[in-house]
């Protein structure tokens, strides 16, 4: 319907003006502006979705640049100070570590070595890990042949306490291949909570007793050990760690007792030899020298294979306590290999609880 409004102007006339053309035409107006607006918006985002692109297609091309690539192993492989750089080059890559490890709970020391299978990628004279207050006192290079090890003269070693690095010069470049590099050193258990480290508890009776025991996450396997110590150099571990003879002391790590030997490497100290473990990053080695007891239960996996779960507590502990956290631990695994459909790996799983802390290995 439409509406005419009649006005008299002063010629006498009648004029009509019609309001539904008025009205069109502002409508007309805001149709026009919105379509513009959104047209340039779309433009806009359009405009930035492309640029995301282009810049990601960018990062990713600079990332794989071979020039790039280039250039990082070769200021890697020339590397002759450890400050210049805060990682690991690349193209040695750790395989395995046969490690020994003595904590001498009286004096606050512990000492120890370790050997490591190296895969070497490339041609270099040099080979950098990394350590942190530790005091490295002896090190050898030799290649890694079933028939024959040939060492490789050394010319020098330096430390990065900045980058907190160990490195290895040798005389002559050597070619790819697989190599053991062995170390041995020694350090301090005491004044720190990371790391490889000692600490006490007070018994029934008031008497003090000494537990050693290990925080490697994120970056303290390196006060434990040299180490490749960045989580994507995963390898295999073989594990030796001394405890007194008596006292009820015994020792824990990731894997299961392989076997123990007495009166070693002393008289008065058991030497215990672990199995070799999963391949992992260095952070999820552990180590426990203590006097803790243990309350065990099977877990139940896929295809009906059990293993046993543990806790290690003080015997000051309430039992209570103990099955409270074991029963917990046990549904816990249980639930979650079954939700995922995913088993469990390793042989055993422990938990050892003490009044700071709480480890799972």
């Amino acid at each position: 319907m439409v509406n005419r409004v009649q006005k008299r102007p002063k010629g006498g006339a009648t004029s009509v003006i019609s309001e539904a053309r008025c009205r069109g035409n502002v409508t007309s107006g805001v149709i026009c502006f919105t379509c513009g607006v959104c047209f340039i918006l779309s433009l806009t985002c359009t405009c930035l979705v492309t640029l995301v692109v282009l810049l990601d297609q960018t990062a990713e091309a600079a990332s794989y640049d071979s020039d790039r690539l280039e250039a990082y192993t070769a200021m890697m492989k020339n590397l002759t100070d450890p400050g210049e750089s805060f990682r690991l080059p690349k193209e040695v890559r750790p395989m395995h570590y046969d490690l020994f490890l003595y904590p001498d709970l009286d004096k606050g020391k512990f000492s120890g070595n370790v050997t490591i299978l190296l895969d070497v990628l490339d041609k270099r004279r040099t080979l950098a890990l990394h350590q942190k207050n530790l005091n490295i006192t002896s090190v050898s290079l030799k290649s890694y042949d079933l028939a024959e090890n040939v060492e490789i003269n050394i010319s020098s070693t330096s430390e990065s306490t900045k980058n907190e690095m160990f490195v290895v010069s040798t005389e002559n470049e050597f070619n790819p291949g697989l190599y053991n590099l062995y170390l041995e050193f020694n350090g301090s258990l005491e004044n720190k909570i990371v790391g490889f480290y000692s600490s006490r508890y007070q018994q029934a009776d008031n008497k003090t007793r000494l537990i050693a025991t290990s925080k490697f996450e994120p970056t303290y396997a390196r006060q434990a050990f040299p180490c490749f110590d960045e989580p994507s150099f995963k390898a295999k571990f073989t594990i030796q760690l001394v405890h007194p003879n008596g006292n009820c002391y015994n020792a824990l790590s990731n894997m299961n007792v392989k076997h123990t030997v007495v009166d070693q490497p002393a008289r008065g100290l058991t030497t215990v030899h672990f199995a070799e473990s999963v391949p992992m990053s260095t952070y999820l080695a552990c180590f426990i020298v203590s006097d803790f007891v243990a309350v065990t239960k099977m877990a139940r996996g896929l295809n009906d294979r059990e293993f046993p779960v543990s806790v290690y507590t003080t015997r000051l502990q309430p039992d209570e306590k103990k099955y409270f956290a074991l029963d917990v631990g046990v549904k816990a695994i249980e639930y979650y290999i079954n939700l995922y459909r995913i088993d469990y790996p390793l042989p055993k799983l422990g938990k050892r609880y003490a009044s700071y802390q709480f480890f799972i290995h």
